[in-house]
């Protein structure tokens, strides 16, 4: 089973685009999909 950190370790989203880093945790360049980490002032 593929858990999220694993898409994020391989920097691509589920859609089978790429992973880029954003202020807030990760985005896909293809469909838009957000990621939010944890932590910080989120």
């Amino acid at each position: 089973m593929l858990t999220l950190d694993d898409f994020i370790e391989a920097g691509a989203c589920p859609c089978g685009g790429a992973l880029e880093r954003i202020r807030t945790g990760w985005r896909c360049t293809r469909c838009g999909w957000e990621v939010v980490e944890a932590g910080g002032d989120a």
